[in-house]
């Protein structure tokens, strides 16, 4: 109801370019006021949003000043997140997100709504990240540690955009790691899975890269002895 009565303007192409004009970076804004912006600009400057399709791509981000400045921090202080929804919108869209995690508390810096989930979106989506700070701050986005799930096309996209300059340390959210576990355990003996369950979440809680290369190991070696576990721990190799 809220939707229908108070926001509109989202079923027609030209209704939403306006909304994204209307709202575009200039430079002028109050800290907190919203922001939007695309990757391309027309010969006025103005944003151009794409249609969709999959060489006029569609990729707006929202934030704003205030929340751009999150990110002015020392980059081994703070872990970037990337993740992605489709549960914010009646139509489903994939809502990307991305958070800083400073200190455990999350701090959301933008959203993109893209409409695919290909290599190029996320590409795109993070140049307009690293472009739209560099704009509101003045400086270069310093990322060190990265996280987001075990998508190939968005792995790819994060090492090409933000990988430039920036010595970057990949890390993937531990509930993804443990959804992917459980899909390929489920073949299993029981008391197996529970083994690399276990195994798993000793190298979660090392204390140190030397106490998880450490506890890798050990594991890799406990499953290769057994016929059960050899194409699972050839897959873990893999990951």
């Amino acid at each position: 109801h809220y939707r229908r009565a108070h926001l509109g303007g989202s079923d027609f192409h030209d209704d939403v370019k306006g909304k994204v004009r209307e709202h575009a970076f200039r430079g002028q804004e109050e800290q907190d006021v919203p922001i939007t912006f695309t990757w391309r600009s027309d010969v006025n400057g103005e944003p151009i949003v794409g249609r969709g399709s999959d060489s006029d791509a569609f990729v707006v981000g929202v934030s704003s000043k205030q929340l751009m400045s999150q990110l002015d921090r020392d980059p081994s202080s703070y872990v970037m997140h990337i993740d992605t929804t489709y549960k914010l919108g009646q139509v489903e869209y994939p809502l990307m997100v991305v958070i800083s995690d400073f200190m455990s508390p999350f701090h959301v810096v933008a959203f993109f709504i893209k409409l695919q989930q290909t290599e190029h979106h996320f590409t795109e989506a993070l140049a307009m990240l690293r472009r739209i700070y560099t704009a509101v701050t003045n400086k270069q986005l310093l990322v060190r540690y990265f996280m987001a799930d075990a998508d190939k096309a968005q792995r790819n996209a994060v090492d090409a955009v933000l990988g430039v300059r920036n010595e970057l340390v990949n890390l993937m959210c531990y509930f993804h790691v443990a959804t992917k576990i459980y899909k390929h355990t489920r073949g299993i003996p029981v008391t197996l899975a529970a083994r690399i369950s276990k195994d798993v979440a000793d190298m979660h809680y090392a204390v140190s890269a030397a106490d998880y290369e450490r506890i890798k190991k050990r594991s890799l070696d406990d499953w290769q002895k057994l016929p059960q576990l050899s194409a699972f721990a050839s897959y873990f190799t893999k990951g």
